[in-house]
């Protein structure tokens, strides 16, 4: 049966949001992020420990596998 997409966005969609707009928070440009610097935390990181308490991200590896589809789907990248 077909239904009309919802305009409510799919958990995946949110979680990629926050990540975008949490870059931006931090005056990132998502498609010209800095490379990490060997023994400093990166911008990842950043990132990750700000969403640390968000319920989205509970599980071990959703932060992760959410930052690996932004990556793949060329929504954010490395200068």
């Amino acid at each position: 049966v077909w239904a009309p997409h919802s305009a409510e966005p799919n958990k995946m969609e949110k979680q990629e949001k926050l990540i975008l707009d949490e870059l931006c928070a931090l005056g990132l440009n998502p498609l010209r992020l800095p490379t990490a610097v060997n023994g400093k935390a990166g911008v990842k990181k950043k990132v990750k420990d700000s969403l640390s308490g968000e319920a989205l991200f509970q599980g071990k590896t959703v932060f992760n596998k959410t930052w690996e589809r932004l990556l793949s789907n060329g929504e954010i990248s490395y200068t």
